[in-house]
């Protein structure tokens, strides 16, 4: 099947399509039209000659709908460099806001119609131009501004959940046993109706069992208190006392509980409470102040250490044959500048772009 690269080309050019965009609309693989534009030099923006712009005005009235311009203008940055007035297409616009959604560019790019096959791709490009970023960086403020929520507050929220203590909701406490505070340390009643429910019981089991009831003593008298502290000289449980799990009111909770509360479930061995996920929060405020990236940053440095250390290792052992000694500093240059646009595009919160080729982060197969 032959295709007219002449108007592709000029598709590319003159309009807002993508690189991707435009491989889908004509039926192409995305490295074939890739390596077509290398090989030609496509440029966006780029001046038609009269001859070309006649065809450009021909080939815009035939375009498709997503290949036309938007009535809706938006001033942003070129994507090759220039400042001038740009508009989204229908569907870029659609892809704005299905990305505010979820914040996931291939099931936005899904949703907002582009093809399946291609929408990872599809989704990092549009990411990648700025005026669907300003679009999308515009429509988080609008956003922000209508539900009168900061980023302050949501990364308070996250704070109280990480730093909450959970024995403000449930904790395990030792307790006193039943002869920890009885006369003489001897067992003690709650009241005299338990000792008398229990002598009543003893009564009626011995009976049926054809034997002499074994009364309990009431000498430790009554008064048994189970939230009370072990005693420590207890000849029981030397101070030991039991286990209790202790589940609070979750309406006499505090503040630092209640925000860590998620909901209790029946279970069949008794009552769960939920709790809010404390590492998942104290993830987020490490992503948000940029911890990952200063980590990531320390081990750029050392994989280029260790790269400089390799590259001066073969110049000394001849590997570069003829090469001039400028080449391990340009080859470092080249090292340098990728370690730094790629942090600098992790630090916009842009997707990971990275090439094959990158010698810092070689992307795995």
């Amino acid at each position: 099947m032959s295709h007219d690269w002449e108007a592709i080309q000029r598709e590319y050019e003159t309009t807002e399509a993508t690189l991707a965009e435009v491989a889908e609309r004509h039926g192409l693989k995305l490295p074939t039209i890739k390596s077509r534009k290398q090989r030609q030099g496509w440029a966006k923006g780029k001046d038609a000659s009269p001859a070309k712009k006649v065809a450009s005005k021909r080939a815009s009235k035939d375009a498709p709908e997503d290949a036309k311009m938007h009535p809706l203008k938006m001033d942003a940055d070129d994507d090759s460099g220039g400042s001038e007035t740009r508009a989204l297409t229908p569907k870029q616009e659609m892809f704005v806001a299905e990305f505010l959604v979820d914040l996931n560019a291939t099931r936005a790019a899904i949703r907002a119609g582009y093809s399946e096959r291609n929408a990872d791709k599809i989704g990092s490009e549009l990411l990648g131009k700025t005026r669907v970023r300003a679009a999308i960086d515009k429509a988080k403020l609008e956003r922000q501004q209508r539900t009168k929520i900061t980023a302050d507050m949501v990364l308070q929220r996250w704070w109280d959940i990480a730093s909450a203590d959970p024995n403000e909701l449930m904790h395990l406490r030792r307790v006193c046993c039943r002869y920890c505070f009885g006369t003489n340390h001897e067992f003690q009643w709650i009241n005299e109706s338990e000792y008398k429910e229990y002598s009543s019981a003893e009564i009626a089991k011995a009976k049926e069992e054809d034997r002499t009831p074994v009364m309990p003593s009431n000498e430790g008298g009554y008064g048994f208190d189970g939230t009370l502290r072990p005693h420590p000289k207890c000849p029981r449980c030397f101070g030991e006392g039991r286990v209790d799990l202790h589940l609070v009111d979750t309406k006499q909770a505090s503040p630092q509980g209640r925000v860590l509360y998620a909901g209790v479930k029946q279970t069949q061995t008794g009552i769960e409470i939920r709790t809010r996920d404390q590492d998942k929060a104290m993830e987020l405020i490490a992503r948000h102040l940029g911890m990952f990236d200063q980590h990531r940053q320390r081990m750029d440095e050392k994989k280029l250490e260790i790269l400089k250390a390799k590259l001066e290792h073969d110049m000394k052992s001849g590997e570069f044959g003829e090469t001039d000694n400028g080449t391990i500093d340009s080859l470092m240059d080249a090292i340098q500048r990728s370690a730094y646009a790629i942090k600098e595009r992790e630090s916009d919160g842009l997707p990971d772009v990275r090439g094959k080729d990158d010698p810092v982060h070689p992307q795995s197969d």
